[in-house]
């Protein structure tokens, strides 16, 4: 049986390496991603595909986690997310570090909900804001 540590660093781990196959794995069939910045929540294949474009609109993304604690249903965890925005036309590379939160809900070793809390106004310069 894995730790709520250990399953909370390799969902992360997974998530920085956009590594969508492992991701999916974690999740359960019918997983709810709540992201503060996106106006609904997200099922599964939504949520992977929101991980996709990230990686494909930076440079790099790595996550500095500052603290993982368990919960009788899962886990909080609070990390850095550091991305680096590559140049567009005029606008030259940018590197970004946002803080965030996850709250995640695990049955069966599947993640049954995740909310992900981050500012939008310094996650913007990544999607074009």
């Amino acid at each position: 049986m894995t730790t709520t540590e250990e399953f909370a660093h390799r969902f992360i781990n997974a998530t920085a390496a956009g590594d969508l196959e492992t991701v999916a794995a974690m999740y359960a069939p019918d997983a709810v991603i709540a992201i503060n910045v996106m106006p609904r929540p997200l099922g599964p294949d939504a949520g992977l595909a929101v991980l996709a474009e990230l990686h494909e609109r930076a440079a790099s993304v790595r996550y500095e986690v500052l603290e993982v604690i368990p919960t009788e249903q899962g886990y909080v965890q609070r990390h850095i997310l550091h991305v680096v925005v590559p140049a567009r036309g005029e606008q030259a590379e940018q590197a970004l570090a946002v803080p965030a939160c996850l709250v995640v809900r695990v049955e069966e070793d599947r993640i049954t909900r995740l909310d992900e809390y981050l500012d939008s106004a310094q996650v913007a310069p990544l999607f074009g804001g």
